[in-house]
């Protein structure tokens, strides 16, 4: 979505004519933006394996049972 929207900021901007500068700063946001998202996305499927152990279910209940 970053790309989309940046992509579509820096078009306006560029058919209104606005100076190089701040068409420059505005692709540079929606770039630093969109890789900070991807950033974020490869350490949450990295950290992803901890909450799968932490929340099976089946386990849970046959750890459950054998408590009882």
């Amino acid at each position: 979505m970053h790309i989309v929207v940046g992509t579509l900021s820096v078009i306006a901007l560029v058919a209104l004519g606005m100076p190089a500068g701040v068409i420059y700063l505005t692709a540079g946001i929606y770039v630093g933006a969109a890789f900070s998202a991807l950033g974020l996305a490869r350490k949450a499927a990295r950290a992803w394996p901890i909450p799968r152990e932490l929340f099976d279910w089946r386990k849970i209940e046959t750890l459950a049972e054998a408590g009882q």
